[in-house]
Formats: structure tokens, sequence, C-alpha cells
């Protein structure tokens, strides 16, 4: 109930507003009588306020009352003039005016029980009503909730029930429905910059957003609960302040919504779990036959392409706002990259390791001509622009070569991760590594050059084993002097060690392994030994 209401009421309808017309929309919730010095400290909100001013006969006395009743909440002020104050200063109603602060002067002839009873007559009346209309609406969004109604349904029968803009963001999918909502910043349901947010009393999932702009001020209602963000339900606040039963409605939707959120959830990890397990298998050569994988893909909602370019991703840094503690990380990136834009007709799961794994599907012909560059340049630009959206985010990832026939794409994958392991090892390398670029490191890990393996210990067996007992650092700083072109005072910059400390360790090396430094051909040696060794070591620690 408004104040403009409470003073139609027929038994205050002889009275007379003095000042402040402008807050006639103020909720009315219950009234009191002030007419005791402690009377103002149980002002709890939404109280129209009656007095004799007795106890505020000054002016400076009068505006502390009306400054203190609008800091406390209060819906309005009623007085009766002409027993202690015969009239109010033009100073006090024009602070009245300017706070929207209303002051009535009510009948003489009343008694203060004569505007009590019908007020609170009136108001009991209402919240009957109120709670009769509030159960109709739990009904109604629990009715649709139940119906299995969509997004836009639900952010509709809401825009009707309180004649708001709105929008309903659900944080799963990205999906935004709206409804006659405002082009706002990307994140409407948080403060920007000189906005401020405060919770309304009594409803802790509800944020009002006050702007220096009335047009951008809006109401924002979490949805979700136990600290997990479902999404959001953002009500553009203009005009009359929203009633209680509205506010209760926008609670309301945002239980609606959340079981749809909660029942796309299971649904989407039900469908995660089935692809993750048809992709692992796929990986891992378990299907006999191409019509085997064609039928099991197609259960499980994915169509097999002709040819295919393996993609692995990992996380090397999150953002400064991490994912929720209850979201599996690799779950969180596979969402984004798919929302940034993957290519169609791509596959995309979580592998080994929790890597996000994208099978990139390529026309045959395009098999044959470096698609995989393609696709790399591709997977660069979505990282690129999902370390612009979420600032500290930094991805990796490997692209191995196209592949002809599904049965033979477990081999791509392999290359992705091998590309992805054995890329720190290469110079100026970027955020994406493709196989067909590791040159030699191809090598690597493979089953059949057993002589990888024997060649480096040939090589630096005594050095290693020393490194090993000592917990030297002597192959790594051969590694370095050979990186830098044989330079001393190079080695010493990128090692942060004194120049004479390089001469000691590599003096104990060629100790140790019997070589000459000075020789190209056994540099060369070297040098290739030490890059095979920090590969070998990447390439183990990934299987």
């Amino acid at each position: 109930m408004r104040m403009q209401e409470v003073l139609r009421l027929p038994e205050l309808a002889a009275g007379r507003l003095l000042a402040g017309a402008g807050g006639l929309h103020r909720e009315v919730r219950g009234v009191t009588v002030i007419d005791a010095p402690d009377g103002i400290a149980f002002i709890r909100g939404g109280e129209f306020v009656l007095s004799t001013l007795f106890l505020y006969r000054r002016a400076r006395e009068q505006l502390a009352l009306v400054e203190e009743l609008v800091r406390r909440g209060g819906a309005g002020l009623g007085i009766k003039l002409e027993r202690f104050v015969d009239a109010l200063e033009p100073e006090v109603t024009a602070a009245a005016d300017a706070l929207a602060f209303p002051i009535y002067r009510v009948p003489d002839a009343l008694a203060w029980v004569d505007i009590i009873n019908p007020v609170l007559t009136e108001l009991l009346g209402r919240k009957k009503g109120e709670l009769e209309r509030c159960w109709t609406i739990q009904r109604r969004f629990i009715s649709l909730a139940l119906e299995g109604s969509s997004l836009e349904m639900l952010a509709q029968e809401l825009a009707g029930m309180i004649r708001r803009s709105l929008a309903v963001v659900n944080n799963l999918t990205g999906v935004t429905a709206a409804v006659d909502f405002p082009e706002l910043a990307p994140e409407p349901w948080r403060a920007g910059v000189g906005e401020t947010a405060r919770p309304l009393p009594g409803r802790p999932n509800l944020l009002r957003i006050s702007a220096p702009d009335p047009r951008w001020r809006r109401i924002v209602c979490r949805i979700g609960g136990d600290g997990e963000v479902d999404g959001w339900i953002i009500v553009m606040d203009q005009g009359d302040p929203l009633l209680t039963e509205e506010l209760v409605a926008i609670e309301q939707a945002a239980v609606a919504v959340a079981l749809e959120v909660h029942k796309a959830r299971a649904v989407h990890h039900m469908r995660r779990s089935v692809q993750g397990d048809f992709l692992h298998h796929l990986l891992a050569g378990d299907f006999e036959s191409e019509a085997a994988v064609t039928a099991s893909a197609r259960a499980v909602g994915w169509q097999i392409a002709p040819a295919y370019v393996g993609v692995v991703a990992q996380v090397d840094r999150l953002p400064a706002e991490p994912p929720p503690g209850t979201c599996r990380v690799g779950w969180w990136i596979l969402d984004l990259l798919a929302r940034e834009g993957l290519p169609p007709g791509c596959i995309a799961e979580l592998g080994y390791q929790d890597r996000p794994v994208a099978l990139v599907a390529v026309s045959p012909d395009a098999a044959r001509d470096y698609a995989d560059r393609q696709v790399a340049e591709q997977i660069s630009g979505l990282i690129a622009r999902l370390g612009q959206a979420h600032p500290g985010l930094k991805l990796s990832a490997g692209v191995g070569r196209p592949r002809v026939g599904v049965l033979t794409v477990r081999e791509s994958y392999r290359e992705a991760v091998a590309a992805l392991e054995l890329a720190p090892v290469l110079p100026g390398g970027g955020p994406v590594a493709l196989f067909r670029d590791l040159g030699l490191y191809r090598l690597v890990g493979q089953p059949d050059h057993p002589e990888i393996e024997q060649f480096i210990h040939d090589t630096l067996g005594p050095i290693l084993r020393a490194d090993r007992q000592h917990r030297g650092e002597l192959a790594h700083t051969l590694g370095v002097f050979l990186d830098h072109g044989g330079s001393y005072r190079e080695t010493a910059k990128a090692l942060h060690v004194h120049h004479n400390t390089v001469r000691y360790r590599l003096a104990r090396a060629q100790l140790l392994g019997g070589f000459d430094l000075g020789s190209a051909r056994e540099r060369f040696n070297l040098q290739l030994a030490v890059r095979l060794w920090r590969a070998s070591r990447l390439y183990s620690a990934a299987k």
C-alpha cells in the first residue's frame, strides 16, 4: 500500500498534503505515533508516522525529524497543527520536497485511533490479498518449471507479472532470454563504474544496483545456492518501486529458472559422460571398424566426418577471476571454447589428464593440403580472444597432422599431445604448436626409434649421472651454452651466474663426457643430444 492510497482513505480525505508530493509512491507497511523522546528509535521502515510535533517545535528539530525518518525508511509524516506548532517553516517543507518525503496535515477532529484503525484494516486486508497473490505466483512458476518451460517462456511470464523490462541469464549455456531489455555492459549483474550495489532488506538474493543515470538502475536476483551461481535475473528498476508481490515474483522465477538449469545441467553432464567415454574408446583404438565408430558416435549425438585434425589444449594459468570452485576446469574451458566458436563439425570433450580434446573435421582434399595449419590459426584466434575476455587466462595447444578415416584419428591425437608437450623446447613458439613443425623432435618417444635413448645415454650419460648424484646442472649449463653459440658471457647472463661458474661447469662436463667443445662435429652431436634429452623428459612426464 502506497502513501497516495493511504491519503485517499475516507477518514483522511479532509486533510491536506503540505510537502513531499514526489514521495507518494512510498510503501506503507504500518502506522505509529511519535510523541515520546525516544520514539524515533523504534522506526523500522515503511511506517506512516503520526505526531503533534510536541517534541519538535523548532524548525531545526523538525528538519532533523524529517531527515532521520527518511534515513530510517519512513513512508510519510502525518501531523496536527495549531496545537503545539502553528505552521511548518518554509525550510522544512522545502527539505521534504527535496527528499520526496510526504508531510500530510491530518484532520484536527480525528483521534490517532481513528487513523490507525482504518489504515491497519486496509493493510491487513491487502496483506491477505498479497499472500494469496504470492501463493498464486509461486504455484504458477512451479507449474511452469514442472512443465519444462524454456528460459524465454519464464522471462515472458515474469515480465507480464511485474510489467518491467528484464533479462534472464543461464550461466550453464551462456543463453540470455530478454524482454525489452536495453543494451548494457557485458555483465549487467555486476555494478559498473560509478554504480553501487546493495542487498534488499530481508532478501539476500536480491541486489539493487544504483546508477548515476536513472535509466540503468536495476534489481539483480542471483539464481542458485550453496555458493554456486546458476544465472541471474536482471530487472530494470524504473518508475515506482517494486511491490512485495513483484519481488516475490522475481524470487519465484529464480527458483523456476534454477530448476530448469539443474535439469539442463544433469542432461548436459550425462551427455558429456557418454561422449567422453566414446572419445576415450576412439583414442584408445577400441573400435574394430569405421561402421562401429559411426554407430556409437550417432548414439551420443555426433556425426563422423571423413577426415580430422587432432587438437589438445591445456590450461597454463587460470584467469584472475577463476571458475567457480565446484566447476571442473577442463569442462569450463571447453564451454568457453564452444561459446567463442569452435570450428563446425568438431568433436570436443575432455581427454586424458582432463585436457580438452577437439577433433576438427576437415575435408579429405584439405587433409592433403596442410589443413592442420588452418586449424592452428583458428585455435590461435580462439585462445587470443579468450585471453582478452578473461584477463590472466593462458592456454596452449598442440595440433596433429590431418588423418583421413576415423580409425586413424588417434594418430593425429597422439601427435597433438607430442606437439603440446614438446613445444617448450622449440625456440620462439606461440601458444599453438604443430606436430609438423617439431622437426627431429617428432622422433622422441616413438616406439620404432629405440636408438634415441641410447644416443642420449652414449653422449651425455656420465654428465647426467653426475647431475643426479650431486643435484648438479652440468647438462643444463651445457645446453644453454650451445643454445647461445658457445658464448660464456651470454650463458652466464641466461643462467644468472658468474661466467667463471660457467667455465668451471663446462670444464667438468668435458672431463666427464670426454668430448671436445672445440670440435664442430662433437658440438653438433652434443646439441642434438641435449635437445633430445630435454624433449624426452617432457614427453615422459606427459605419459
